[in-house]
């Protein structure tokens, strides 16, 4: 039996150049080893069945993140998957697009609402790359 592939609505490649994350119209976000094809990991509870709604990664390749047919901006640990953080973001309305700025830990989003939102982006994600810089402070000093 044939596997459906779903349409992709965004694809990024990791900071290493190993893997690939792709969005697809599945509600589902996958990670994909570049050199073998093999699934390394994927990620659900967001809502994508009818738009164009883009992942990217965040925080030094650590955390998934993306917007949501249901207005909320998830958040999920890139190596076991789970959701870290969801907040609501465009007042309930599609959530199309997030960028984030790891040095200045805000993230951009964009929605179906036309309007642009900047945010402070405190997350799991954020806590542990704060705790590891700490950690490596700590280590160096």
């Amino acid at each position: 039996m044939e596997q459906q592939i779903e349409p992709i609505t965004s694809i990024q490649e990791t900071r290493d150049g190993n893997a690939f994350l792709v969005s697809t119209l599945d509600s589902t976000i996958r990670l994909f080893d570049k050199y073998s094809g093999g699934l390394l990991q994927s990620y659900k509870g967001h809502l994508n069945k009818d738009y164009r709604v883009r992942s990217c990664l965040a925080f030094v390749d650590s955390c998934v993140v993306s917007g949501s047919e249901d207005g909320e901006v998830y958040a999920w640990d890139l190596l076991d998957g789970k959701v870290v953080s969801k907040q609501p973001a465009h007042s309930g309305k599609v959530v199309t697009a997030v960028a984030v700025h790891d040095g200045r830990k805000e993230m951009l989003t964009a929605g179906v609402d036309g309007m642009g939102n900047l945010s402070y982006f405190v997350s799991l994600c954020l806590i542990l790359e704060l705790m590891l810089s700490f950690v490596a402070l700590h280590y160096i000093l």
